[in-house]
């Protein structure tokens, strides 16, 4: 928050009371509107206060009568019971190792936000995936605080494995019929697609427990490239990739196939092993081989890699070089009619930040592409398809 210096300047106190001026029609338009519900008079009300604490003496008479008006919005706030009665969109990123929810209203304003375990299919089930969606739609709606038709509600929701595994393609009308509300499925890629470009052409990378790329050009033409899945070690670039490849990492450390560096100590540490042959009975005993844990590895080799550990380093660098190709091969597939190509990213892996990205945006500038920072996350991308679809 700024100091209450801003208000000196002419200029600047005028825009604080246009502001003001702007947020006091937005409050009266909220109590006589219908189509404007509880979330906006406490959204503008929490704004109004924000500018008054802002301003400086020089306007406290003005501040006098706005608080005045405050205080009777927010006690309108208390009385006024939250009825949607126009379009809401749902989105859920069902993804491996969690599940997002989130309502956004027709301006992409996010009402309520819930989060739940992870819905893969081949780990989860069919059951599973339906008592987390059921759940998490359930929870999502009541967190909105209001009473909502669902009716008036469209939801899109992205699942890893959508298109690629014939049991779940199999399954979905059941899965869809056991819901509260109608879905629209499509692969997580999607989702991420729509989020981090804002539904404009371009590419996007997930390097999440999975990894992927798809794209579209300016002609509709669509492609993708990666997503084969962790059963075949085909998932490369992804957490589960960086986790596995940490474990490779240790055992030829620990045979001394390779030069013991901090990555030796810091894993016998945190995975407790008392002799270096005990990571066999720990992955195939403890954890199962899980693709989820394994995947939270990721978390382990970036603390090592902020340590300075160079093999560390090097499976980031190798991780960046992974995610490069198939958006590479997304290009390749496509016809862009303009350059550079608009590439964005999503997923967990992407928190390690400055340890994969300017890598893997050198690598994109290469060949003509440039990685931007995601618009906004998957589980908005999942709104805005369903803001977006027909019917």
């Amino acid at each position: 928050m700024q100091n209450s210096s801003f208000a000196n300047a002419p200029g600047d106190r005028n825009r604080s009371l246009k502001n003001i001026g702007g947020s006091i029609a937005n409050i009266i338009t909220a109590l006589f509107c219908n189509n404007y519900t509880i979330f906006i008079l406490k959204s503008q009300a929490i704004y109004l206060k924000f500018i008054l604490s802002d301003c400086n003496r020089s306007l406290k008479i003005i501040d006098t009568r706005f608080i005045l008006c405050y205080n009777i919005i927010e006690n309108c706030c208390k009385m006024k019971k939250g009825n949607f009665d126009f379009m809401l969109y749902l989105g859920i990123d069902g993804g491996g190792t969690k599940t997002s929810f989130c309502l956004i209203d027709e301006s992409v304003n996010i009402i309520s936000e819930y989060q739940s375990s992870g819905c893969y299919y081949p780990a989860a089930g069919k059951n599973g995936v339906i008592k987390i969606l059921t759940e998490g739609i359930e929870a999502c709606l009541k967190n909105a605080g209001a009473d909502i038709n669902i009716t008036e509600i469209k939801t899109c929701c992205g699942l890893p494995s959508y298109g690629e595994l014939d049991s779940l393609m199999s399954d979905l009308p059941e899965i869809q019929s056991r819901l509260p509300v109608s879905v629209k499925f499509c692969n997580d890629v999607e989702i991420c697609h729509a989020g981090a470009l804002n539904c404009k052409p371009g590419i996007a990378i997930i390097a999440g427990t999975g990894s992927i790329a798809y794209g579209y050009d300016e002609m509709g033409n669509k492609a993708r490239s990666g997503g084969f899945g962790s059963e075949m070690n085909c998932d490369e670039g992804s957490a589960h990739w960086v986790g596995l490849r940490l474990i490779q990492k240790f055992t030829r450390q620990a045979d001394f196939r390779e030069e013991r560096t901090l990555l030796y100590d810091e894993v016998k540490k945190a995975l407790d092993l008392k002799s270096d042959i005990d990571i066999y009975s720990y992955m195939i005993e403890t954890i199962k081989m899980e693709r989820r844990i394994i995947a939270q590895f990721a978390v382990l080799a970036e603390q090592i890699a902020r340590m300075g550990d160079k093999p560390c380093l090097d499976i980031y660098r190798e991780a960046a070089y992974e995610l490069f190709l198939p958006a590479n091969a997304v290009k390749k597939q496509l016809e862009f009619t303009s350059a550079p190509v608009n590439v964005s990213y999503g997923g967990g892996l992407f928190k390690a930040n400055d340890l994969i990205i300017p890598e893997l945006n050198g690598l994109l500038q290469s060949r003509a592409m440039v990685l931007n920072k995601p618009e906004f996350p998957p589980v908005v991308g999942a709104c805005l398809i369903a803001k977006n679809k027909k019917g």
